[in-house]
């Protein structure tokens, strides 16, 4: 998550988990899970504003909508991030069905599904997917990086990402993604300035729908030296980080697969 947003140490505290029915709604702070994913919004400023999770237990992570409410914020800031999370994605309250770290060096496949419809304008949300490998399995504690793939950034984001290092381009799918590494908001013991946010960011503007070859970046970065084979990859998320002003996102249909690789590295 970019600077000011705090939803890695705020999962960690949550208000309860909303009863199943044959619909949710969740507040800022609260949880729903099912399987392999929940529904959570992490809020940095209550005081500027607020969202609202809309969930159908039965189709569920398919049909979430993600709304948000922030009248007095400025802008040029990180709001909320409220997502869906898959598997064990900052070292919160675990999934249902646990999600099987494994290392990057192990994966013949790892990709990311996901179709979504927006009712906002562009320039007050970013739609964000990431992750947080780490040094030893299912220990937030060795989180060595963010690593952040933007599927919606208005231009305000756009701008602030490429004051960032610029470390190179990468093609995936035929898409061409520029990366770059900026500080996180997400702090650990080992990295109390910020964990390396390291970001995928479309070449052409515009929305990424459908499917992005997650192994293929990751890949990027081992080559690149930024990453290492060994990490372990946790889980996932997905949401919209709130800028200014209101609107929602509803995510249509979203997918993940990890696989293990016959012959690691």
């Amino acid at each position: 998550m970019l600077s000011g947003s705090i939803a890695g140490p705020l999962i960690l505290a949550l208000s309860g988990m909303a009863p199943l029915q044959d619909s949710v709604v969740l507040k800022d702070f609260e949880y729903f899970s099912k399987g392999p994913w929940i529904a959570f919004a992490s809020n940095n400023a209550p005081a500027k504003g607020s969202d609202t999770i809309r969930i159908s237990p039965a189709t569920f992570p398919n049909g979430t909508r993600f709304e948000w409410n922030f009248p007095e914020a400025e802008g040029g800031a990180i709001y909320s991030y409220a997502h869906l999370a898959w598997g064990n994605f900052v070292g919160g309250v675990p999934a249902q069905n646990v999600v099987v770290p494994r290392q990057i060096g192990r994966l013949a496949a790892f990709s990311e599904d996901l179709y979504f419809t927006t009712d906002a304008p562009g320039d007050n949300f970013n739609l964000l997917s990431e992750m947080y490998p780490t040094r030893v399995a299912g220990d937030a504690s060795t989180q060595v990086a963010e690593v952040g793939v933007f599927r919606h950034a208005p231009a305000a984001t756009r701008q602030f990402l490429r004051t960032g290092r610029r470390i190179g381009t990468v093609t995936e799918r035929g898409r061409s993604w520029i990366v770059a590494q900026i500080t996180s908001g997400v702090t650990t013991a080992d990295f109390p300035e910020g964990l390396p946010f390291y970001i995928f960011l479309p070449r052409t503007p515009g929305e990424v729908q459908g499917p992005v070859d997650i192994r293929r970046l990751l890949r990027y970065l081992v080559t690149r030296g930024e990453l290492q084979d060994t990490h372990y990859i946790n889980g996932y998320g997905s949401g919209v980080e709130a800028i200014q002003g209101s609107g929602s996102v509803t995510i249509s249909r979203i997918r993940m697969t990890m696989l293990d690789a016959a012959s690691p590295y």
